[in-house]
This record gives C-alpha cells, sequence and structure tokens, in this order.
C-alpha cells in the first residue's frame, strides 16, 4: 500500500470519528462546526467520501432466481384498529400476523413488509 492511499484511509478514519462525534452531540451540523472551529464545507467534503466509502464497500446484490412472486404493499394493509389509546396496523399475509402500534418506526414497518411480501 502506497502512502498516499494510506494517508487517505487515515483521514478518513479521523473524519468518520469527528463525524459520529457530531451526530452523537445532537447538534446541527453549522452549530457544531462553529463551536468546534471546523470549515462546514470541509465537513461535508468528508462526509460525502465517507458515504461513498460505504457504499462502495457494500456487498453486490445478486439477482434472485427463486420464484417470489411480487405483491402490493398495499394489499398487506387488512384492517387498523384502536389499542390503549394509540393506534395499531395489523398486516396478514399467508397466515402471518404481525401487528404494529405508532411506536413502531417507520423502518420497522417497512423491513417487516418486504419480509413478508416475500411469504406464500
Amino acid at each position: 500500500m502506497d502512502s498516499t492511499t494510506l494517508t487517505r484511509q487515515m483521514k478518513l478514519q479521523q473524519w468518520a470519528e469527528i463525524i459520529q462525534t457530531r451526530m452523537e452531540s445532537g447538534l446541527t451540523v453549522a452549530k457544531w462546526c462553529e463551536q468546534n472551529s471546523v470549515n462546514p464545507a470541509k465537513y461535508y467534503y468528508w462526509l460525502k467520501r465517507i458515504r461513498q466509502m460505504a457504499c462502495d464497500n457494500l456487498p453486490a446484490v445478486k439477482a434472485q432466481t427463486s420464484n417470489i412472486v411480487p405483491i402490493e404493499t398495499h394489499q398487506l394493509i387488512t384492517e387498523t384498529q384502536h389499542i390503549d389509546q394509540s393506534f395499531a396496523m395489523r398486516v396478514s399475509v399467508s397466515g402471518i400476523t404481525l401487528e404494529f402500534t405508532n411506536a413502531a418506526s417507520a423502518e420497522l414497518i417497512e423491513n417487516s413488509i418486504m419480509v413478508l411480501s416475500h411469504v406464500r
């Protein structure tokens, strides 16, 4: 490995730690950069590089050769009901039922529906 590549990797690691620290602070980028004497343009430059590196390191997605039949997600929602002062969503497919409260994250619901869409 040449010195240029090594230096770049070290900077990426350093900036990954800086960006993580900023995210954990809960401050906006502008406010955090102001408080830590960091140029916002430089912050965003390295954020872009780190995101690109993360994308480049994702494993390649192989085409599925199974006989999965895609379904429309709007067909999955079978009912909503009022439970303990909060609305819940019940999703049923092929005898499998999942229930979500308002406290469920959008990511959890989305991932669960994606999994259910592959159930026969």
